[in-house]
């Protein structure tokens, strides 16, 4: 193998260690920080998405306050006569203000009205934890007892997550105590998704977590729920999908949810990348081919012009022939060496 060739082996040997170095370090660096960069917006994402969907609630609070400031609904809540609940809170009346679900609770904790009922089916909606004839006194539901204005949230019903705001009837005085609690819900619908899905500029879906889930579904809701965190999707396109299960005021499973965006940072991650392991194979491409060039420029022409010298002298047979051996460097050393070996066996 020529000195060239060694030479040559080399270089390619170093500098594709290095150039591969270069890639493992835009890979498991660079670009690991991008996709932790969109990691962390991903959440951001989910986190704003799910803070509309819960404040998707306060919706209700014009009807709560309304209600809350009624001196009708008050009394109503003290006597129970029923010809006010037929005259003012009729399905009629609660299907103009949307709503799905409303309880009255006297300030003792007795249920004094409670109607469930689907208003685009008709039928009855069932909620385990609003069905009682009585409400204990550390029901969370009960304003009055907590000292606090209005109680929002989200609650599971077989016909899926109803929101749900409950508000102390002070009447129009306003200071307590209060007479009770009234308690109403709107059913969680796909109008409503859709508007926040609109606000947020994704693609988002519900799933009413009730017995009719599939055996998919539900083991995607058991997983999630043993992860206790949110299942991140990612597509080859750019757009992710995260799974994530809404807990109620009572800790239970609501909802399942499927938001659906796009992001360009990975996009961006890979192209850098790209670019940059481009530009990397070209440095040392070019790097190579300089090198070539200043060793053959300063090492093959010399040696092979030292090597053509001494040619020459073995086949004109004189030893009184010299080799040029201009300049400082080693090849003028050899060279001088060699013309002094000459001289003296001429």
């Amino acid at each position: 193998m020529s000195i060239q060739t060694k030479i040559i082996t080399v270089l390619v040997v170093v500098l594709g260690g290095l150039l591969l170095g270069d890639l493992i370090v835009l890979d498991r660096v660079v670009l690991e920080g991008f996709r932790k960069l969109e990691s962390q917006e991903t959440r951001r994402e989910i986190g704003r998405t799910m803070a509309i969907v819960d404040d998707e609630v306060k919706s209700l609070d014009p009807v709560a306050s309304n209600w809350a400031q009624w001196d009708d609904l008050a009394e109503f809540a003290q006597t129970g006569l029923p010809a006010f609940a037929e005259q003012h809170l009729s399905n009629t009346i609660l299907d103009t203000l949307a709503l799905d679900m409303v309880i009255v609770v006297d300030r003792h904790g007795r249920v004094v009205l409670s109607r469930f009922r689907n208003r685009q089916t008709g039928g009855v909606i069932h909620v385990d934890n609003l069905e009682h004839r009585d409400f204990p006194e550390d029901h969370p539901l009960l304003a009055h007892n907590r000292g606090v204005g209005h109680i929002r949230g989200t609650i599971a019903t077989d016909n899926g997550p109803i929101l749900t705001t409950a508000a102390p009837l002070l009447g129009k005085r306003g200071v307590p105590p209060a007479a009770g609690t009234v308690i109403i819900g709107r059913l969680m619908d796909k109008a409503a998704v859709s508007r926040i899905s609109g606000q947020m500029n994704n693609a988002l879906e519900m799933t009413p977590i009730t017995a009719g889930l599939s055996s998919g579904q539900r083991e995607t809701v058991n997983h999630i729920l043993a992860l206790d965190e949110p299942v991140i999707e990612r597509a080859a396109d750019g757009s992710w999908t995260a799974l994530l299960v809404q807990r109620d005021l009572f800790g239970y499973p609501a909802a399942l949810y499927s938001i659906t965006a796009w992001s360009t940072i990975h996009g961006l991650g890979a192209d850098t990348v790209r670019t940059a392991s481009i530009m990397a194979i070209l440095a040392s491409l070019t790097v190579i081919a300089v090198i070539l060039f200043l060793m053959r420029r300063l090492i093959v022409h010399p040696f092979a012009n030292l090597k053509r010298e001494l040619l020459d002298i073995r086949a004109s047979g004189d030893l009184t022939k010299t080799i040029p051996a201009s300049g400082k460097d080693e090849f003028a050393l050899v060279s001088r060496e060699i013309n002094d070996l000459l001289t003296e066996r001429a």
